[in-house]
């Protein structure tokens, strides 16, 4: 497996799809470390860039991205 490590900042656009979203980031195993910052509406997240690039994806599809 890739373990080259990116970190991503994420905002979103209302805190329903963040909490969402750190939910669904937390629970995957193979992420390193995952952040929640309620007043900007931002996570942060470091994983592999092949987990982070799929999870980002799908968070995009879900919708609530600003």
């Amino acid at each position: 497996m890739d373990r080259e490590l990116v970190v991503y900042v994420l905002r979103f656009s209302a805190p329903a799809p963040l909490t969402h979203a750190f939910d669904r980031i937390a629970a995957c195993p193979d992420v390193a470390s995952c952040s929640l910052e309620l007043p900007e509406r931002q996570l942060r997240m470091v994983a592999p860039r092949s987990i982070a690039d799929r999870m980002v994806e799908r968070l995009y599809l879900d919708g609530g991205l600003a």
